[in-house]
């Protein structure tokens, strides 16, 4: 709540979660805000209030807070003016004609609250106008979703539109039962992510909890939302939640979701709740997690938030983490389909997001050589870094790949593929230092002596990682000799540089460095050939 705000359809600004929404901080006014009156909003004494109360290790709210379901999920730092909003929460209609069981009825709707009952047009860019001239900067997320379905609101192009107007770096998403016939303005919109609530893969199961649904509109909905996409070539992402119940958690039934999925080309994201009717049939998340997958890559995991759960989840960091994730896997696709100009832009969308950079190249080898240094050195996510060294590779830029691969593992220390990346990794380096050092020793005795020394330098900045600017390949030994000894990674590399060594004629170079291989690789196959060479030139040294 601290860096994100949430709008209800009549302007009323309510805390965030379930228990949360019982405390109404201020209504906004459609008419003050037009006429440009209204008081901040964003850094007005309400956010303000909880903000300096949990700098301070207070509850803003002393036993409603206690009971509250987002806390410890937000993962950034509580400042008193941040510049970027995470989450822009809007309510797009109060209304839906579902009557799911943990949320409110149809027919009770109107006689709960006071029209209106769909945020307007008008509201919501006053909004956006008083968050811009309050001094935010940016929004990671806005996202369409409350306690209606966005899609009753006949506007909702319209405020699809603004959201774009105002923040356009910001990722924009609804939720949707899509229980509805399909909308055609939907792929046409600024629209980044749609996600359809469709909890169950059989009619039967899905009717238990989506009371008043139709899983067949539901389907057909996504059937042609798929045509859409595709005949528009559009990037839009699309995600199927399904809420795991005990009713619908048959193998049989997640199977059959999850080849639905793949036709309708769709990610599908199984989430564990912790309300009534839950599934038991996986205890644990990391249980889910095995299962799915198994399933195939399109299907992932989820779970709702507990009341006081103790795990630090970025809601919106993991929303936008996963569209770049998204952005790129496609950007790999249509490489592969030779379709280079929706790749180039599948890519720079993926950019956009993180860390942040616009480009502007006719190729994507070429925007990916040019944007390197900001991407290592400002990507938030781990996956960007993964997926963006899985593209170079698939391009054949395999120095850029490996050199986002070291900054992946530096970023998650605790990576699951820490061990399978660092082995990968360390065997493509260890051939590349080898075969350049072997080009070294091939150009010394052919005489070139400048492309002798260049691959030289080359294979010390892969290994130990020095940058050497001597004018022979004598001479960068020389110098760089102290450094390669204390630091050098692979025992190939020793190996090599001793032969080396040795075609420029420093001996004692050479001694001290086979010395130090065997120190690092005792159980060498050559240990025995070696140490019988350095001993008959201690001996002839001696003579």
């Amino acid at each position: 709540m601290c860096h994100s705000l949430y709008v209800k359809a009549n302007g009323e600004l309510p805390c965030w979660d379930d228990i949360g929404e019982t405390l109404v901080l201020r209504k906004i006014d459609e008419t003050v805000l037009q006429d440009n009156r209204e008081s901040a909003i964003f850094y007005g004494p309400e956010l303000q209030h909880i903000r300096k109360s949990f700098i301070s290790g207070q509850n803003p709210y002393p036993g409603l807070c206690d009971f509250c379901a987002m806390r410890g999920h937000h993962g950034v730092e509580t400042t008193l003016r941040p510049r970027t909003m995470e989450v822009l929460h809007l309510e797009a209609s109060y209304l839906c004609h579902l009557s799911c069981p943990s949320c409110i009825p149809a027919d009770e709707r109107r006689s709960l609250k006071t029209p209106p009952y769909n945020m307007t047009p008008a509201l919501l860019e006053g909004l956006l106008r008083e968050l811009c001239h309050e001094g935010v900067e940016n929004i990671g997320f806005i996202h369409f979703e409350g306690r209606g379905d966005p899609l009753v609101n006949p506007r909702m192009p319209d405020l699809i539109k603004l959201s774009r107007h105002y923040f356009p770096k910001a990722l924009i998403g609804l939720t949707t039962h899509c229980s509805y016939p399909y909308m055609p303005w939907i792929v046409q919109s600024d629209l980044n992510l749609l996600r359809a609530s469709i909890d169950g893969a059989f009619p039967a199961s899905y009717a238990k909890y989506r009371i008043g649904g139709n899983f067949e509109r539901a389907m057909e909905f996504l059937t042609k939302l798929r045509e859409d996409r595709i005949r528009a070539q559009s990037t839009l992402q699309v995600e199927w939640k399904y809420i795991l119940f005990e009713w619908n958690d048959s193998l049989e039934e997640m199977q059959h979701a999850a080849d639905l999925a793949a036709g309708l080309q769709v990610r599908l994201n199984f989430v564990r709740t912790h309300s009534g009717g839950r599934s038991w049939r996986y205890r644990s998340q990391s249980d889910l997690d095995q299962y799915a997958q198994k399933l195939g890559a399109w299907v992932t995991t989820d779970r709702t938030y507990q009341l006081r759960s103790s795990n630090n989840v970025n809601a919106p960091s993991v929303v936008i983490g996963e569209r770049v994730a998204s952005l790129l896997a496609m950007a790999i696709e249509d490489i592969r389909a030779v379709d280079t100009e929706h790749a180039l832009r599948c890519l720079a969308q993926a950019l956009e997001h993180d860390p942040g950079i616009t480009v502007s190249e006719g190729s994507v080898a070429a925007a990916l050589t040019k944007s390197l240094p900001q991407i290592l050195a400002a990507a938030k996510f781990p996956s960007t870094l993964s997926w963006m060294a899985a593209l170079s590779r698939e391009i054949g830029d395999l120095e850029a790949s490996d050199a986002l691969l070291w900054r992946y593992l530096d970023v998650a220390p605790n990576a699951p593929d820490r061990t399978h990346v660092l082995s990968d990794l360390s065997m493509r380096v260890n051939k590349r230092v080898a075969s350049l050092l072997a080009m070294a020793i091939e150009n010394t005795r052919a005489g070139d002596t400048e492309l002798a020394l260049r691959c030289l330098a080359q294979a010390l900045e892969h290994d130990p990682g020095i940058t050497v600017s001597e004018g022979s390949v004598a001479a960068a030994l020389t110098k760089s000799l102290p450094q390669i000894l204390a630091a050098a990674k692979f025992p190939s590399t020793l190996s090599w540089m001793a032969a080396l060594s040795r075609e420029v004629g420093d001996l004692e170079a050479s001694n001290a460095l086979l010395w130090r291989y065997l120190d690092v690789a005792p159980d060498a196959p050559d240990r025995t050939h070696v140490l019988s060479d350095l001993s008959i030139r201690s001996a002839c040294k001696e003579a």
